[in-house]
């Protein structure tokens, strides 16, 4: 505005309004140093959020002042001209200031809503239907900026999970990687005594001779190092450690020999269900030990389940059918899949179930939820499992059971 137009402004308006603004200029500053010095630091974070809304509210207070006290003496075109000035400003400020929806709140409504009543105060027709079309911007622009400031969070919310995500992933690779080595020396060196402490049973059967007592001794010890000798191995499997035969093989027969073990030793009844339209079942590809090895951690998983229902029939449901890889795999554990086609294994129990921070926990190392479980047959299984480039997933819920889910190459799957 130029000196005619304030003319009859009482020169304490002017005053006051200049210190207002020299005011409200010194905190802006105040607040652009505070906000540099807290730049890259962890501690004073919290005050940032509440400089930046002292900041945009002692600007708004600053151009509010002004519309206010100078609105009565300013011709009308003037007054149209800073409605019009004002709401380019604000809309600047809707895409500068929306990622802090307060800070924005503080700045866009001191700033317009005086301008506005204004208009309707002390102008005519013509600059009410500016007021009117000022408050349709008023409205448009706050909303617009609400959007924005909803898909900027949401924008960041996504890259902050996704942060926090691959960081606890690293954090555990590195965790499984230190125990794998940690259990794969420990398990090298328990097998070796375990060996030579077996051979050593052999050569004392002979000194001993036929004695029917000793004998029974003897064999008592065989059986405790045999034991042993098995679990050394499972953390040898998991650790890695363990040579891998890969070849194609029929995994029906596995499944089979399994069940009669199972039933045998554990009481447990089984349903075996074929899904596929061809009851040949294609050849999968793997180590057929370590394959072995991962489905009987999930039947000992499965048996377990009972330990707290000495009454509930134990019942275990095998399904089998075949799977095809889909098109998009991004998002799916199908990523981390090479075949083309896979058998899938289903084991399901009507055992206890698991809660939610159970199963979160369950892939574990060394966790387990059982008094007299060892809490690596899981993580033993998933192991097995990835090595021979399938995939294992659980689902459960309390009192309705478990399925684990184990997802092997075909051989054909791997060649096409």
């Amino acid at each position: 505005m130029d000196i005619v137009m304030i003319s009859h402004v009482p020169i304490l308006y002017v005053v006051a309004w200049t210190i207002l603004a020299i005011i409200a200029i010194i905190v802006r500053v105040y607040v652009y140093f505070k906000l540099s010095e807290l730049e890259g630091k962890t501690d004073g974070q919290d005050n940032a959020p509440k400089l930046m809304v002292v900041s945009a509210a002692g600007m708004g207070a600053m151009w509010a002042a002004a519309t206010l006290l100078f609105s009565p003496f300013v011709d009308l075109t003037h007054l149209v001209f800073l409605a019009f000035f004002m709401s380019g400003f604000a809309s600047g400020a809707v895409f500068s200031s929306s990622v802090f929806m307060p800070a924005f709140n503080a700045y866009f409504f001191p700033t317009l809503i005086p301008v506005l009543v204004a208009l309707f105060l002390y102008g005519d027709n013509d600059s009410s239907l500016m007021g009117i079309l000022l408050l349709v911007f008023i409205i448009s622009a706050w909303r617009m900026g609400k959007n924005i400031n909803f898909l900027l969070t949401k924008q960041y919310e996504t890259h902050l999970e996704a942060d926090v995500a691959n960081a606890e992933s690293k954090l555990m690779n590195a965790k499984i990687h230190a125990l794998k080595t940690m259990a794969g020396s420990v398990a090298h060196n328990f097998n070796n005594a375990l060996t030579g402490a077996y051979a050593s049973t052999e050569l004392l059967k002979k000194e001993l001779g036929k004695s029917e007592k000793a004998q029974k001794y003897i064999e008592s010890i065989e059986r405790s190092i045999g034991i042993a000798i098995k679990h050394a191995k499972s953390m040898l499997d998991y650790s890695d450690a363990n040579f891998e035969d890969k070849s194609s093989f029929q995994i029906l027969g596995i499944i089979n020999s399994l069940r009669r073990s199972y039933s045998r030793k554990h009481g447990i009844q089984f349903k075996l269900k074929i899904d596929c339209d061809n009851p040949l079942l294609p050849k999968v590809f793997g180590d057929a030990e370590h394959i072995k090895h991962s489905i009987s951690e999930l039947l000992l998983n499965a048996y377990e389940s009972y330990d707290n229902q000495p009454d509930q029939e134990k019942m275990v449901t095998l399904r089998v059918s075949l799977a095809e890889r889909p098109k998009k795999t991004d998002q799916s554990f199908w990523a981390n899949i090479k075949a083309k086609e896979c058998l899938v294994l289903e084991i399901h129990d009507n055992g206890v179930g698991m809660s939610d921070e159970e199963l979160d926990a369950a892939f574990d190392p060394f966790y387990s939820s059982k008094f007299t479980g060892r809490g690596v047959g899981l993580s033993t299984a998933q192991a097995l499992i990835e090595k021979n480039d399938g995939w294992l997933t659980l689902s459960s819920s309390p009192n309705e059971g478990t399925t684990a889910t184990i997802y092997i190459p075909t051989a054909r799957g791997l060649s096409t």
